[in-house]
């Protein structure tokens, strides 16, 4: 992180997203912000190998550490021009430090024509759809949309930021025939406390399905809450309140 900080005071400028292992408030954040005196830099904080946050600007760039590379689930995503690697000590372990230069409009763009058919809910809700008024819910990308048991599911789910939230977690959980999860993933790898207003993020959730689960198909649901109180955010289309999570078409598990 020394080596990345020492490149920004020196060659940074603009909204910039750092891919890290440690991505929350207490860990890299504070490091920068003890360290960074460039005043032509904002930062933004992710971790690449679960999620991909793209600052909103025109001119703006991302850098992934040898640590937090981006996850190959999320590569098809990923559009932006290679600019440089950032030297390092030879004590440093976290290397390469790869900088990319990025366009917010340009990543959206791309988006879309990765997922133009799967933009809307079974019940056609139009997007996005606002979870709060922090985040809006652009779509998404089942990768598997048919396994057996015991294998994995991936999820990508695509954002756009409204505001910061002082403590927030993204869920998704496969729904079994009682209405009751089989299978859940709870995170979030960009902090909510640093989301900035129009960029854009994409989470990927990684579940299993157990080996005892039967052939069928399992409803997708996806939702936002706070882990101190569990309260989740509300589900807002055209302003009127829908529920407090997103259901998604079906995946299908195969015997």
């Amino acid at each position: 992180m020394i080596s990345t900080i020492d490149y920004l005071n020196e060659h940074g400028q603009g909204m910039l997203a750092i891919s890290t292992t440690t991505p929350s408030q207490y860990h890299s954040p504070a490091v920068a912000f003890l360290t960074l005196h460039n005043p032509k830099v904002e930062l933004r904080w992710f971790d690449g190998q679960h999620s991909l946050l793209v600052p909103h600007g025109n001119e703006s760039g991302l850098i992934f550490s040898g640590f937090a590379p981006l996850s190959p689930y999320l590569e098809g995503y990923f559009v932006a021009d290679y600019i440089d690697e950032v030297p390092q000590r030879p004590s440093e372990i976290d290397r390469p430090l790869t900088v990319y230069s990025a366009d917010g409009q340009v990543f959206l763009d791309h988006w879309h024509q990765q997922i133009e058919d799967k933009l809307a809910s079974p019940a056609d809700v139009e997007v996005p759809v606002h979870f709060g008024d922090a985040v809006e819910f652009l779509g998404y990308d089942l990768q598997t949309p048919m396994v057996t048991p015991g294998e994995p599911v991936r999820l990508a789910t695509f954002w756009r930021l409204n505001h910061p939230l002082e403590e927030a977690v993204m869920y998704t959980h496969i729904v079994g025939p009682d209405g009751q999860p089989i299978a859940q993933a709870d995170r979030l790898d960009a902090p909510s406390t640093f989301w900035v207003n129009g960029d854009l993020l994409i989470q990927l959730h990684e579940m299993t399905v157990p080996d005892s689960t039967a052939g069928g198909e399992y409803l997708l649901s996806v939702g936002i809450y706070n882990p101190t109180n569990l309260q989740r955010l509300p589900v807002t289309v055209g302003g009127k309140v829908i529920d407090d999570h997103l259901q998604l078409p079906p995946l299908t598990v195969t015997p």
